[in-house]
């Protein structure tokens, strides 16, 4: 059974979100640049590489705009 893009999506954000509420900044990032490979027009508002500057910087609401901006 195929489920919707857009459900996908709301599924892996929502999933990477309760990693980032648990204060796993890393893992939440990684878990959702894993799942949108498979999606290959998944966009957000921040490129993948401003996430990763994110987790580097310890930035918890610049990848809570990154995780959240996936369409």
């Amino acid at each position: 059974m195929n489920i919707p893009c857009s459900d996908y999506i709301k599924d892996c954000r929502e999933y990477a979100l309760r990693i980032l509420d648990r204060g796993d900044i890393q893992n939440a990032v990684a878990s959702l640049m894993g799942d949108m490979k498979r999606i290959p027009h998944a966009t957000s508002v921040m490129p993948n590489i401003g996430a990763i500057i994110a987790v580097a910087r310890g930035d918890f609401d610049a990848a809570r705009a990154y995780i959240e901006g996936f369409e």
